[in-house]
C-alpha cells in the first residue's frame, strides 16, 4: 500500500513543482546529501480496525530551507489527503476509502538548518475482492 501512497504523491504536478521537481519523495529517510525541499513518509502506526475498514497511520514529513516553502508543501498535502471519503488513491490490492489528518507538528532543526513539518494521516481501506 505504501507504494500506492508514494505513486499518488509523486503523480501530483503541483506537489512536484513546490518541491522543485519530481523524485523528491522518499520512504522513511532521504539520501544523506539530498538538498531541500523534500518529503519523507512512512508507517506511523497500524491504527485500529473497525468492523468494515482496516486502518493505518502514515507520517509525512516535509523538509525545507524556508518556513514558507514548508508551509506551502503542507498545504498541498492537506488538500490532497485531508479529505475523508473523497480520497482516490488507485491501488491494485486495496480500495483506499478514507483519509484524514490526525496530528501535525512544526520545528526547526538546528543541526540541518531545515524547517520540518510532520503530518500524520489515517488511511482506511479494504482489500480488493479476488
Amino acid at each position: 500500500m505504501l507504494s500506492d501512497f508514494y505513486a499518488f504523491l509523486a503523480a501530483d504536478a503541483t506537489l512536484a513543482q513546490l518541491l522543485g521537481g519530481a523524485g523528491r519523495i522518499y520512504r522513511d529517510a532521504a539520501p544523506k546529501d539530498m538538498s531541500a525541499p523534500y518529503i519523507t513518509y512512512g508507517v506511523n502506526t497500524d491504527g485500529t480496525d473497525d468492523e468494515i475498514l482496516d486502518e493505518i497511520g502514515i507520517r509525512v514529513s516535509v523538509f525545507s530551507a524556508t518556513a514558507e516553502t514548508a508551509d506551502k508543501v503542507c498545504a498541498r498535502l492537506k488538500a490532497m489527503l485531508d479529505v475523508e471519503d473523497a480520497i482516490n488513491i488507485p491501488s491494485a490490492n486495496y480500495n483506499i476509502r478514507w483519509c484524514k489528518q490526525l496530528a501535525g507538528s512544526s520545528m526547526f532543526e538546528h543541526d540541518t538548518r531545515l524547517h520540518n513539518r510532520a503530518l500524520v494521516f489515517t488511511l482506511k481501506f479494504t482489500g480488493r475482492e479476488g
